[in-house]
């Protein structure tokens, strides 16, 4: 594995912890859901077809909202993480 390059992230205090398809991964706060997945799946982010601003929707996923537990669909370029993210459904 490829050291991570840290200057990519919008500056973070610590490492959160969401569920992505049922496994845990702790990725960086203060970032968006998409940049976040770069540090624990760099590889498969870089080759992935995203425009990184919210126009061609390839990194849609649903997560279940916290307040309802009801799933949504938003988009990982656009949504920010937050502990205890819960990702049930990736494009």
């Amino acid at each position: 594995m490829s050291p991570i390059d840290l200057d990519m992230f919008e500056p973070f205090d610590g490492l959160i912890e969401i569920e992505v398809l049922g496994r845990r991964v702790e990725v960086p706060d203060n970032n968006c859901l998409l940049r976040s997945l770069q540090y624990v799946a760099g590889e498969a982010i870089a080759y992935g077809r995203f425009c990184w601003n919210d126009e061609c929707g390839n990194c849609e996923v649903t997560c279940v909202t916290p307040e309802t537990r009801e799933p949504a669909v938003v988009r990982a370029c656009q949504a920010r993480v937050y502990p205890g993210m819960e990702i049930t459904i990736v494009s």
